[in-house]
């Protein structure tokens, strides 16, 4: 995979003009005239690399190049290249779920920052990253990755959406080839780096917090205090919508790493609009303090 030319390819996917003269490059360049990525078929993207592992089930880890268009426009706007991970569901003695065959797969396109919080938990720095994505007008997608020493598979991938659910432990050998593709990511985006660099870059970015990563939750530490009660309820605020009621519940038992479901009964019983969409836009950006203290205080209660 290192036998890639990460210059080259990053000067395919973000061409750039340059003067002449001076080799510095233009300003001002707009989106592609074409298609940069797979002419023939645009809508689709390619794989630059891959490492694929069959366990209980198939877990691909994918450095993923494909066009942007605008509002289901024609005209490209621009290239993505990220992390896309990439689980089937075991189908049958010696089959796995392929999106050609069985189409019992579920895919993330993992942001820059996802890719950091992943990378953590590989390397032994944290036990848990968890990624909950709400997609408009689409049934919500939730990956959790962890580290659990204690098994024969030191590492653990679970990623949902609606019904489906998919779970696949793999080794430590599968850890350093994944980590392999994260690196082929980073380096298709910055090609003036060299390898150690990458490395030292993604380890320097564990000097920050990460989003999802392994946050104190109501089970391991005392965040309440006994006079501490829920502020659920806002004067003249409305009843929380039904629509919103589902968003508390699938917030609490897929992105909340917790997964309490009396919790979300809790605040589906207890909330106005106001505190519920509150607790719902933190949680959705890596804050679980306020349902961690929910639970806490019905732990408390019922002792």
């Amino acid at each position: 995979m290192f036998g890639l030319d990460f210059h080259k390819l990053h000067n395919h996917l973000f061409p750039r003009r340059y003067n002449e003269v001076t080799g510095m490059p233009v300003n001002g360049q707009g989106a592609p005239d074409y298609p940069v990525v797979n002419p023939e078929s645009p809508r689709s993207g390619v794989h630059l690399c891959r490492e694929t592992i069959f366990t209980s089930g198939s877990l691909a880890f994918i450095c993923y190049a494909k066009n942007m268009f605008s509002n289901g426009g024609e005209t490209p706007t621009g290239v993505k290249v990220c992390l896309k991970i990439t689980a089937g569901i075991k189908k049958g003695r010696g089959s796995y779920g392929s999106t050609r065959v069985f189409g019992e797969t579920i895919s993330f396109e993992c942001a820059l920052q996802d890719l950091v919080g992943i990378w953590r938990v590989l390397r032994g720095r944290a036990p848990r990253y968890s990624l909950w994505l709400p997609l408009p007008g689409a049934t919500p997608k939730a990956l959790d990755v962890k580290c659990q020493p204690e098994a024969s598979d030191p590492y653990y991938l679970a990623v949902s959406e609606g019904d489906l659910s998919i779970s696949v432990p793999f080794n430590e050998g599968a850890a350093v080839a994944f980590q392999a593709v994260m690196l082929a990511v980073v380096r298709v985006l910055y090609p003036h780096l060299d390898l150690q660099a990458a490395i030292s870059l993604l380890d320097g970015a564990l000097n920050f917090p990460v989003k999802g990563d392994d946050r104190p939750t109501a089970s391991n530490v005392d965040l309440v205090s006994d006079e501490f009660e829920p502020d659920l309820r806002s004067e003249g605020d409305e009843d929380v919508p039904p629509g919103l009621r589902k968003t508390i519940y699938a917030v609490c038992l897929n992105r909340w790493p917790a997964k309490r479901k009396d919790v979300a009964q809790y605040i589906q019983r207890n909330a106005t609009k106001r505190p519920a969409q509150r607790i719902v836009d933190s949680a959705n950006s890596g804050d679980f303090t306020e349902l961690d203290k929910i639970a806490g205080y019905l732990d408390g209660r019922s002792k």
